[in-house]
């Protein structure tokens, strides 16, 4: 039978296993789209996203649920990173893969009944940008990263990371939204436009009458993304055959716009891919920070900060320790190592002295014994 710290352990064990697969997942979801998947594959991926979501939130309440028993819930939340799990939880899956899963199995489009085309667009890149949340869960495996002996460094890198991780993150996710919600001219505000005047041309040159559909093929195949084009309930136009229409598109992939009996399609796989390319740039960039700040700032922060602060504690506690605290040259400027050549240079002669006036004993030597040590 598991004790209770084994079955700590083998959560804690899940919890991480989980982070690596839920990055992979959200870097295999971009991708997909961006390599232009078939729709089944990219539909097993959203319902992956969905029990990802689900699973780190029972994890998000089950943490919170015992801090707030151990009455340690605001320490949880904010000195224990709460709030990035929190982030990477709830908020995703009642606003990303909830409700995209929720239209999958009722057999709705989750953008249905918005009223415009411009909306279609919106919810859209807000929902795909919203992903990028998921990435503040590699912040948990800076706990069970242990390339640096210091809990300082440990901690000190932790929090910087975080911070620069978090930063990053809200940027982008605020001048994403703010791109989607307010009129800023650009690639997205020419494709918005263009549906519209295609609505207003086949309307004005009545390329939906059936004695047009010459006219109205060659004008589709020029507007790329134009896919179907229907007429009082009959189809005029159609760019590919409903098999290529089941296997390649999902429930975002297309616009529609309704216009008395006019009623068209259009491809925003284009506008899928630009959105789901730049987060994974933002992947990459993310991941490189933290590795960055993993592998060069915490060996950096140690090297300079914990190691010799380590170096002189053991100094003053244990008085057969007598090691000198190596002062790089590009470095020997900075405060702290002022203070080492101090400790090498006066305090342990000084040390060295006394024991052996002592026999070698330990000797009682404390701060104030040393003039002029920290001047």
């Amino acid at each position: 039978m598991m004790t209770r710290n084994r079955w700590v352990d083998f959560f804690e064990g899940l919890v991480v296993v989980a982070i690596l697969l839920v990055l992979v997942q959200t870097f295999l979801e971009d991708f997909a789209v961006v390599s232009g998947w078939k729709w089944s594959y990219r539909r097993t991926l959203v319902f992956t996203g969905f029990g990802f979501d689900l699973f780190f939130t029972i994890e998000f309440l089950t943490r919170f649920y015992f801090a707030l028993l151990n009455r340690r819930a605001t320490r949880y939340f904010l000195h224990e990173r709460g709030w990035v799990d929190f982030l990477a939880s709830i908020p995703l899956l009642l606003l990303n893969s909830g409700p995209t899963v929720l239209a999958l199995l009722t057999g709705t489009t989750l953008l249905g009944g918005l009223g415009s085309f411009m909306n279609v667009l919106k919810v859209v890149k807000a929902i795909r940008i919203a992903r990028i949340l998921r990435l503040l869960r590699i912040l948990k495996l800076l706990r069970r990263v242990k390339n640096i002996d210091s809990v300082m460094a440990q901690r000190h890198v932790g929090k910087v990371a975080t911070l620069g991780v978090s930063v990053f993150v809200f940027v982008v996710m605020a001048g994403t939204l703010l791109g989607a919600f307010v009129a800023i001219p650009g690639v997205q505000d020419s494709f918005q436009q263009s549906p519209l005047s295609v609505v207003s041309f086949i309307q004005k040159e009545k390329l939906a009458d059936p004695t047009e559909t010459g006219r109205l093929s060659a004008y589709a195949q020029a507007e790329r993304t134009l896919l179907i084009v229907k007429s009082d309930g009959t189809t005029r136009y159609s760019r590919f055959g409903n098999e290529y229409y089941t296997t390649y598109f999902g429930p975002n992939d297309y616009g529609y716009i309704k216009s008395g009996g006019l009623e068209l399609f259009f491809d925003l796989r284009v506008l899928n891919a630009q959105q789901s390319y730049s987060n994974l740039v933002y992947f990459a960039a993310i991941v490189l920070l933290v590795l960055m700040m993993l592998f060069y700032y915490g060996p950096h922060f140690a090297l300079t900060v914990s190691d010799p602060i380590h170096v002189m504690r053991r100094g003053f506690s244990e008085g057969a320790y007598n090691l000198e605290v190596r002062i790089p040259d590009r470095y020997s400027d900075d405060d702290l190592f002022k203070l080492a050549r101090k400790y090498n240079e006066q305090y342990l002669p000084l040390k060295d002295r006394m024991s052996a006036e002592r026999g070698a004993a330990a000797p009682d030597l404390k701060l104030d014994n040393i003039n002029d040590l920290f001047d």
